[in-house]
C-alpha cells in the first residue's frame, strides 16, 4: 500500500503530541528506529500489512521486536494504530514523522540518483549547491539508478533537476513516435 494522507495525519498528530510531551526528539529517534527495522525486515513489513494475523499478535511480535527500545509515548502509538487497524502504515507514518521533524528543525531533503556511486568531491560539490539553493542546512541522500545510465536527477522537495541519459532517450523516443507527415488534429 502506497503512503497515504492518513498516514500524514497519524504522524502530525504523533508530531503534536510529542512536542507537547517535550519529547520530540525521542520520538524522532523512535520513528528512525521504526521505519529502518520495517524497511530492513520484509517478513515484519509483510506481518503488518496481512489481514489474516489478529491485531493482539501483531502487538505481541511488535512489543517483542522491540523491547526496551522505544519510548513509552511511542509504544503508546504504534499500540493505538494496531487498535485501529492502520498498522500497514506504520513505515510511512514513521517516515513522514521524520520529515516533518526535519522541516519543523530546518533542515531541507534532497535526494540524487546517480548510474553509479559519486566520488566524494562530487558528492561534496552537489550538497554546497544544494545548500546555496536552498539557503539552509541540508540532508543529501544518493541513489545508485543504474537505469539512468548516466547524469543524475536531484529532487529537493517537490522540484525535480534531471539531467540523466534515460531521460534525454525518453525525450528522443518521443520525438520519433512523432509522424511528421500526419496533420495534427
Amino acid at each position: 500500500m502506497a503512503e497515504s494522507k492518513v498516514a500524514k495525519r497519524y504522524a502530525r498528530s504523533l508530531l503534536g503530541l510529542a512536542t507537547e510531551l517535550k519529547q520530540k526528539d525521542v520520538a524522532f529517534t523512535d520513528m528512525n528506529l521504526l521505519a529502518a527495522t520495517i524497511e530492513e525486515s520484509h517478513d515484519l513489513e509483510m506481518l503488518l500489512a496481512s489481514p489474516v494475523v489478529r491485531p493482539d499478535l501483531k502487538q505481541s511480535i511488535m512489543d517483542k521486536v522491540f523491547v526496551g527500545q522505544l519510548s513509552e509515548l511511542t509504544t503508546k502509538f504504534i499500540k493505538l494504530i494496531i487498535d485501529k487497524g492502520r498498522e500497514s502504515q506504520l513505515k510511512y507514518i514513521a517516515s513522514n514523522y521524520i520529515a516533518q521533524y526535519k522541516k519543523g528543525k530546518g533542515i531541507n531533503m534532497a535526494t540524487v540518483r546517480t548510474a553509479s556511486k559519486l566520488l566524494p568531491d562530487a558528492f561534496a560539490k552537489i550538497e554546497a549547491l544544494v545548500k546555496e539553493q536552498t539557503g539552509g542546512e541540508i540532508e543529501l541522500k544518493e541513489v545508485v539508478d543504474p537505469e539512468l545510465i548516466g547524469g543524475f536527477v536531484l529532487r529537493i522537495g517537490d522540484q525535480q533537476l534531471d539531467t540523466s541519459i534515460l531521460s534525454e532517450l525518453n525525450d528522443l523516443r518521443g520525438e520519433f513516435d512523432k509522424n511528421l507527415y500526419e496533420k495534427d488534429f
